[in-house]
């Protein structure tokens, strides 16, 4: 189907090969180019969104690939240090604690509803359970316990309530 030059770039001459490349490299850009337009690079964690801004507009900041600065934007410690990675972390304790109020409102409702143990179910034992672990995860502390975690997505993205999608 394809000429061998094609196939093999050790057989093509200097110009056919810039050409492939060139193609590549458009064809990435126009990649990076649909997460502006459809919004989705607001999700992207920050360095991939400096690279995204790279590959879609040539620089980022000022900067380039080469750069130390944006390198640097890869290693952990400053994917912890972001204000994206804090924000998942948030969401992720939010979540928990409505979670574990929820569980403490059933609870409570099952408890005002059956005024004794049902089958040998510690319905008391269980809510002083859902009790601390609320205290536990509406602590500033909780946020330490996740850190190197992926936390939680905040879904910048979400539909408006009662479209039909579920939102959390």
């Amino acid at each position: 189907m394809f000429p061998q030059e094609f196939l093999r770039p050790e057989l093509q001459n200097l110009e056919m090969f810039c050409a492939g490349v060139d193609a590549i490299v458009e064809s990435q850009r126009t990649v990076a180019k649909n997460y502006f337009e459809d919004g989705s690079v607001e999700a992207a964690c920050p360095p991939l969104r400096a690279l995204l801004e790279i590959m879609a507009h040539g620089s980022f900041n000022g900067m380039g690939t080469c750069d130390r600065s944006f390198r640097l934007m890869f290693t952990r410690e400053s994917l912890l240090a972001s204000d994206w990675y804090r924000e998942r972390l948030r969401t992720k304790q939010t979540r928990d604690i409505a979670l574990w109020q929820r569980h403490v409102r059933s609870l409570e409702g099952f408890r005002a509803a059956h005024h004794q143990s049902q089958d040998g179910i510690d319905v008391d034992g269980r809510f002083e359970i859902a009790r601390t672990q609320l205290a536990r995860v509406s602590s500033p502390a909780y946020l330490e316990e996740f850190v190197g975690t992926i936390g939680a997505e905040p879904f910048h993205c979400e539909l408006p309530v009662g479209t039909g999608s579920a939102t959390v």
